[in-house]
Parts: structure tokens; sequence; C-alpha cells
């Protein structure tokens, strides 16, 4: 947990994202992410436009594409939309919790791990909120752990994506430990 803790400070440190469009065009400095075994891409700037469920979304890019986005490291318990089956324990909470970071026309910035894409063609990404929830300049929001450290998603590492899966395992650990979200609410 400390660990979780130092580098997500270390992360945020110095980070020059803002919220609003003047300082979007503010160069993103990859240096302030932490090393690990795949080096860090140059994160690109997106406008959110819908999300799906806890973990997926669509987000337009700054160069005019519109992605669906699978977001890195977690996953979120199933709403099961359209298939008839009830949906999973706290799968509602997860998805009003990342509607809530990410309301439409947020701007976030997208980084990548090792690989960029699923075989779904959703793009895999970390996704970094620039704007304080009570407004004004602070420290990013790093949404992907946000939601695992609340307790609205577990990690799930991606084979080809483990950059931070220290980061996101202790994140779990100290969630599960609370008994946050979906741990207390749900019986696991």
């Amino acid at each position: 947990m400390r660990s979780a803790v130092l580098l997500l400070a270390l992360l945020c440190a110095g980070c020059p994202l803002r919220g609003d469009d003047d300082d979007a065009t503010e160069p993103f400095d990859p240096s302030v992410l932490p090393m690990g075994p795949n080096p860090p891409r140059q994160p690109t700037m997106a406008t959110v436009q819908q999300i799906f469920d806890g973990d997926t979304g669509r987000f337009r890019l700054d160069s005019g594409e519109t992605r669906s986005v699978r977001f890195l490291s977690i996953d979120t318990p199933e709403e099961n939309a359209g298939s008839g089956d009830p949906a999973e324990c706290w799968a509602n909470e997860a998805t009003a919790r990342t509607e809530e970071m990410l309301p439409e026309g947020t701007r976030v910035w997208l980084t990548w791990d090792g690989e960029e894409q699923d075989g779904f063609d959703r793009l895999l990404c970390y996704i970094f909120r620039g704007e304080h929830p009570e407004g004004g300049d602070a420290s990013p929001d790093w949404v992907n752990y946000t939601l695992v450290r609340e307790g609205h998603a577990r990690a799930f590492i991606f084979s080809n994506n483990q950059t931070y899966r220290d980061v996101f395992e202790s994140a779990e650990a100290a969630a599960r430990n609370e008994d946050l979200g979906r741990w207390g609410a749900c019986g696991f």
C-alpha cells in the first residue's frame, strides 16, 4: 500500500495537466510517469463522449478520431446491458462513479502501456483527468487507479500491459482490507 501511494504521488507530482482548454496545448512530460517494463508513450488529449460501463467508454481524440477505450489494469462488474442477465453486484455503482468522474465533455489525457488496442479494436488506456472535482488546478486524477482504490473495480492486468501491476494490486488489497465499494457490499 505504501509503495502504491508513493508511486501515485510521484506520478502526479508536477504533472502539467489542467482541466481547461487553454492549457490543453501544454506538452505532457512523460518523464513524470514511473518507469516500468514498457516505456511510457506520449499521451494524447481526448474528450469524453460517452461512458458505456465502469471500465469502457467512447472518447474523441484531439486528432478528430473517435474511439472506444477499455481502461487498463481494471475490471468493473458487468451491467450485462442487452443480454437479459441481471447486473452483477456493484455494476451500477461502478458505472455511476465512472460517469461522475468522466462526464460527457471532460478533457482527459490518454496514455498506453505495452499494447495499444485489444481484439475488439478498443484502445487500452490509462486515463488522467486534470481538473480537480471541486474546480481549480490540482494534480491530475488517475481514473483507473481511483476506481480500484475506492472499491469500484478490481485489478485486472493484461498480459502485455504490466507496468503498473504492483500499483493496482496494492490498491485492490487496500480497498478489500477496508471493505470499500464492491468488497463490502457484495460479500466477496
